[in-house]
């Protein structure tokens, strides 16, 4: 109900609107997708974990095209430099789990659009990260060979 390509702009605004409004909804999607970051999620955990994911993925990206991401951002502070850490430690095990790392590349290149948080992003060896997810992606994932490329022109742009 988020994904603005999969039903209507005004009904994906009004989830992610009352997604993030809900102070407990929104914590419960964003600690699913930090919490246990370290831990190999399994079976029904895992499917929770790529939910929450997709979830914030399309809220971020909704806010970022109403303008209100960076509203979102310092209203909730986890969604901060603790995020970036979580979704760039995800891209980092991109092998492992290539469709959370192509999500995670997703949220990043969405939280980029807010300032602080592209200094931030840009603040890690993100271009070494990007071209290993690049390197695994070209001969594992074309997702995440795409996304990594996303990602690196966005840096490219912001620089």
């Amino acid at each position: 109900l988020t994904d603005v390509s999969k039903t209507a702009e005004d009904v994906a605004n009004r989830v992610a609107n009352a997604i993030f409004d809900d102070s407990n909804i929104c914590d419960r999607v964003v600690m699913l997708v930090i919490s246990n970051e370290k831990e190999t999620k399994q079976g029904s955990e895992a499917i929770l974990h790529r939910y929450a994911l997709t979830v914030l993925l399309n809220a971020l990206n909704v806010f970022a095209s109403m303008g209100r991401l960076g509203d979102i951002v310092r209203k909730h502070g986890y969604m901060g430099s603790d995020l970036v850490s979580v979704l760039l430690g995800k891209v980092q095990q991109c092998e492992a789990r290539p469709h959370d790392a192509c999500l995670s590349i997703k949220c990043l290149v969405a939280l980029m659009s807010v300032g602080e948080l592209r200094r931030t992003v840009m603040s890690y060896d993100i271009q070494g990260i990007m071209k290993e997810s690049h390197s695994i992606g070209e001969c594992y994932n074309s997702s995440l060979m795409r996304e990594s490329l996303v990602l690196l022109n966005a840096l490219r742009l912001a620089a």
